[in-house]
């Protein structure tokens, strides 16, 4: 839902359910607020309001102790973000760079703007074997405003797995997952419903990889490896907010 009264001379009013209002805030106060638009005045309880902003200053039927908390974009809540990216990297140090990519699936509570924590659950693709990282996450936005820039960092498991398109000699045989950490930093757009944000990051994922090898055809003698690994990327990735 949106009214207007001519965006750029209006109040606006953002409600918890996503709805967002232009007109002029006539009363504001820990009991409600009137909004004002095109000659009808509507009025919503304070326990509904998200976020408002006012054009210009007014004192009439204004609190600003009120108004002072209701103009930060409150996000207090739980909130659902999906998301795919873009890892370039090498998987060991005989190797060129490549790129692969990532999916993940994360779900953060904000405290404040400064403390939001959650967890997510990943698929990072690395040619012969994928990982499946596990993370407690931390974020912290740089503004209250809706659109923002923003830091995170995670920290947990990455669960390995072999995928089955390794047939040659040495063959892995299994992967070993192991610590998986992560940070960078990313720019939010915050709609009504839903937003949008992109982030540049660095991965790491240590992992145990153990290799089969086939000595002799003819007598199907063979050595078993283990490479311990330590895997840097970094990760361009998108996503949407629910």
């Amino acid at each position: 839902m949106l009214f207007s009264a001519g965006y750029g001379q209006s109040d606006k009013l953002l409600l918890k359910n996503g709805s967002l209002l232009y007109g002029s805030i006539e009363t504001l106060n820990s009991d409600e607020v009137r909004l004002t638009v095109e000659n009808e005045t509507l009025r919503f309880p304070y326990s509904s309001i998200r976020m408002v902003r006012l054009r210009k200053n007014k004192s009439q039927n204004i609190d600003h102790n009120v108004y002072k908390e209701l103009r930060q974009y409150s996000t207090k809540g739980i909130q659902v973000s999906l998301q795919a990216g873009l890892l370039h990297g090498r998987e060991n140090s005989g190797q060129s760079a490549e790129e692969t990519i990532s999916f993940t699936a994360q779900g953060l509570y904000h405290f404040s703007q400064l403390l939001q924590m959650g967890i997510s659950l990943g698929y990072d693709h690395h040619n012969t074997f994928a990982v499946l990282p596990m993370l407690v996450v931390y974020r912290a936005d740089f503004s209250s405003r809706w659109s923002t820039p923003f830091f995170y960092s995670g920290v947990g498991y990455g669960m390995g797995r072999k995928l089955d398109n390794d047939d040659g000699n040495p063959s892995l045989e299994q992967v070993n997952g192991g610590i998986n950490y992560q940070l960078g930093l990313g720019y939010r757009w915050r709609f009504q419903k839903i937003g949008f944000e992109f982030a540049l990051g660095w991965k790491h994922q240590k992992v145990d990889l153990d290799y089969k090898t086939l000595n002799s055809f003819w007598t199907e003698s063979e050595n078993n490896i283990t490479l311990n690994r330590s895997i840097n990327r970094a990760e361009l990735k998108f996503g949407i907010i629910f």
